[in-house]
């Protein structure tokens, strides 16, 4: 929420290596956060992916880190006039985090009879290694861990995104610990996904893949319950 009350501000948008598909502009949490009014720049290799989602002002085709690295040196040239604000924009992100973290903190902090799902992935967030490799599969408590997670290494988070792909996060955990042996792999799991991933299980037990899965249990298919509530509720 934070990040998309800041972009909700902003008169420039540069998009780098990203579509920007309707799963990461389309309004959330009951906010229309896509700035309406501001131009876009966008980078990417691929050329069927510039302006395919949303008008862009420049489309650049190119490989994302050269294109950086050659934005980013001739800006150095010169003074931006950004810059002319910068401390009080980090300030106004910084209390954006904040509360953002205050909302989230009250949000799991409810009293049930058992442990509500928002404050379970709270506390995994607490518990979990510096170096763990998160994969989140698709369905709601996948959706909301999003915002309970945090990383400080690079190649960490491993989500399905807008693919859509059920039964993602498992496999996916096992070739992340193949590929990074030395670093925990933890897959966030419904019940709904689990059940179409019990094929990968065996090769987990044959190749000996120590991999941890985190299994949410609401005992439906709550996303597409939530759809046909939202969609065909009369």
């Amino acid at each position: 929420m934070a990040g998309m009350k800041m972009i909700n501000q902003a008169d420039v948008v540069l998009a780098m290596g990203s579509r920007m598909g309707p799963f990461g502009t389309l309004p959330q949490y009951g906010f229309d956060y896509w700035p309406q009014n501001a131009k876009t720049i966008q980078v990417d290799s691929n050329h069927r992916v510039l302006g395919l989602v949303r008008e862009v002002e420049v489309g650049i085709l190119g490989d994302v880190r050269l294109t950086a690295n050659e934005m980013l040196s001739r800006l150095q040239e010169g003074e931006l006039a950004c810059s002319v604000n910068k401390e009080e924009r980090m300030k106004q992100m910084n209390q954006a985090k904040e509360e953002w973290e205050a909302q989230l903190n009250k949000e799991c902090m409810v009293e049930e009879s058992t442990m509500a799902p928002k404050r379970a992935l709270r506390e995994l967030e607490k518990a979990m290694p510096e170096n763990a490799m998160i994969s989140t599969d698709i369905g709601n408590i996948c959706s909301v861990a999003n915002s309970y997670l945090r990383f400080k290494k690079p190649d960490s988070f491993l989500a399905a995104m807008s693919f859509g792909n059920c039964g993602y996060a498992f496999p996916v955990a096992m070739g992340a610990k193949m590929a990074a042996p030395d670093r925990p792999a933890i897959a966030y799991v419904g019940d709904g996904a689990w059940g179409i991933s019990l094929n990968e299980t065996i090769t987990c037990v044959r190749q000996n893949i120590p991999v941890v899965v985190c299994l949410f249990n609401n005992k439906q298919w709550g996303a597409e319950k939530k759809n046909q509530i939202d969609y065909y509720r009369d």
